[in-house]
Parts: C-alpha cells; sequence; structure tokens
C-alpha cells in the first residue's frame, strides 16, 4: 500500500513539474529531469 501511494504521488509531482517545466526547458533538460526522478523513484521502490 505505500508503494503504491509512493509510485501515485510521484507520478502527480512530475506531471505537475512537466507542465510547469514545459515553457522553461528545452527537451533534453526536460528529459534529463525526467530520467533523474525516474531513477530516483525506482531506487525508492527498491529500498521498500
Amino acid at each position: 500500500m505505500k508503494i503504491l501511494s509512493i509510485l501515485i504521488i510521484g507520478i502527480l509531482l512530475f506531471s505537475g513539474f512537466s507542465v510547469i517545466s514545459l515553457p522553461v526547458f528545452n527537451d533534453r533538460n526536460l528529459q534529463r529531469s525526467f530520467d533523474m526522478r525516474t531513477n530516483y523513484f525506482i531506487d525508492n521502490l527498491h529500498v521498500e
């Protein structure tokens, strides 16, 4: 249950982050931040 809530929060955070960042960053920066965020949440899921 905790893992599911972490995943949902992560998706919500990323979707909000991407909407805010689209006008500001170019595609390469957005992709890099997405990769970092994905790796961060995957690491957390492995720790759980």
